[in-house]
C-alpha cells in the first residue's frame, strides 16, 4: 500500500511517498517506523508493517505546498 505523508517535524513539513509491507520476523529493519527521507525524522506507525519512504518529485507536490515554500 502506498500513501503520501507529510513530515511531522515542524522545520521540515515536506511530503513523501510511504510504502507499507507486512513485517516478517526474519527482517532486519525495525517495524513501525516511518523515516522522513528529507530530514530523517522518525515517526511511529503500526508495528505489524515495515515502511519505506521515498521523496516525491517536484511535480507530485500539492500546489498549495509549493506556493508556501516559494513565498
Amino acid at each position: 500500500m502506498k500513501t503520501v505523508k507529510k513530515c511531522q517535524n515542524r522545520s521540515c513539513r515536506r511530503q513523501f511517498l510511504v510504502s507499507a509491507y507486512e513485517a516478517h520476523p526474519a527482517l532486519t529493519c525495525v517495524p513501525g517506523q516511518v523515516i522522513c527521507p528529507h530530514c530523517k525524522s522518525v515517526s511511529t506507525a503500526s508495528r505489524t508493517h515495515i515502511y519505506l519512504a521515498d521523496p516525491l518529485r517536484a511535480e507530485e507536490y500539492e500546489i498549495d505546498f509549493l506556493e508556501k515554500k516559494v513565498a
